[in-house]
């Protein structure tokens, strides 16, 4: 994928962070309506556990697949000769059409959370901790070193076995065995008791892009443009985040960067509120009425970039046969009077 611009990059992240705090109709339309135009599990995946903040789930492969997929969407829809580093600076449009258009028959997956169970007793997780050379392998703690316990002693495995059969006999201890003198035990900090996985009703046969489902640029704009925009994606004009006590909210910085309205902060002043930048991974005060001044400063610059619906075309024939008298009734009536 070409790499996005800083605009298009804030303008993606802070529309995932406003459908975050939806309801969970609004969250399950919109993967409905990502599943009818691009039926990709990973992109699936990754975009139910951004939407749930499951934060200690997703990994770097999850965020991947979503900004793999939002890409693919944008480019399949964007005009050929539209730069490719800028189309996430459509996202918030793209959003917004997915919503609007959401179908509630389609046989989308979906989300079921599955608890996890340590590797070596099999019963649900409760303080896991891991090797560090063995990061895919989760254990109870307690087991884990109940076991290191039992090799220490120098009890070997297959003594182990024959003590309690039913309880050891797995795979996980002889890895252990292997681990004892490698690395430490670890404890995860951030403990996962279960996790999102998606269930299938029917098999999965094609993972492309459905054209039928796409809309053209024209209409994604049209439907999708500031007036017609899904309430949860509307951007928020600086003066009246003054008097807007319903966060999270859309909104743009003086730079023109989507970033998220999350209130008014005890210690911002009048005028001031708090914004999250998801390039800055904090949320910070900014000047409404700064931003006010740049953003009509940039609007009184700004091209007009609207989708050309029709055109006029005027043509002249300069060509000798001009000089010439026509035909007409009225020519010949003219002529004849001069003469």
């Amino acid at each position: 994928n070409r790499p996005q611009t800083e605009e298009g990059l804030s303008c993606l992240l802070s529309s995932l962070y406003v459908l975050s705090a939806e309801p969970e109709s609004t969250k399950q339309a919109l993967l409905s309506s990502v599943w009818r135009m691009f039926p990709f599990p990973p992109l699936q995946l990754g975009l139910a556990l951004l939407l749930e903040g499951r934060g200690r789930q997703i990994t770097e492969a999850d965020k991947a697949a979503v900004a793999h997929g939002f890409f693919q969407m944008l480019k399949s829809i964007a005009p050929k000769d539209h730069p490719e580093g800028q189309l996430f600076e459509h996202a918030r449009i793209l959003l917004s059409y997915l919503l609007q258009s959401s179908d509630g028959e389609i046989n989308a997956p979906t989300q079921v959370e599955k608890t996890l169970l340590c590797c070596i007793t099999h019963e649900p997780l409760q303080e896991p901790a891991y090797f560090l050379d063995q990061p895919e392998m989760i254990f109870n703690r307690s087991a884990a070193e109940h076991v290191i316990s039992q090799l220490q002693a120098g009890i070997d495995v297959e003594t182990m076995f024959l003590l309690d059969e039913a309880y050891w006999r797995t795979r996980a201890v002889e890895d252990l065995q292997d681990a004892l003198h490698m690395s430490r035990l670890v404890k995860i900090f951030s403990p996962l008791s279960a996790c999102l996985v998606l269930s299938f009703q029917t098999p999965v046969d094609a993972m492309a892009l459905s054209a039928r489902s796409l809309p053209t640029w024209t209409q994604l704009r049209i439907s999708c443009g500031k007036e017609a925009a899904s309430r949860c994606l509307k951007l928020i004009g600086a003066l009246s985040l003054k008097t807007c006590h319903s966060p999270p909210k859309l909104t743009r910085t003086k730079e023109g960067h989507v970033v998220v309205f999350t209130g008014h902060g005890k210690s911002s002043g009048a005028g001031h509120c708090v914004i999250f930048s998801p390039l800055q991974g904090s949320e910070e005060h900014m000047d409404l009425d700064q931003v006010a001044k740049a953003m009509a400063h940039l609007e009184s610059e700004h091209r007009d970039d609207r989708e050309l619906q029709e055109g006029v075309i005027v043509c002249l024939d300069t060509s000798n046969s001009m000089c010439l008298k026509s035909s007409f009734p009225t020519d010949r009536a003219i002529e004849e009077a001069q003469e």
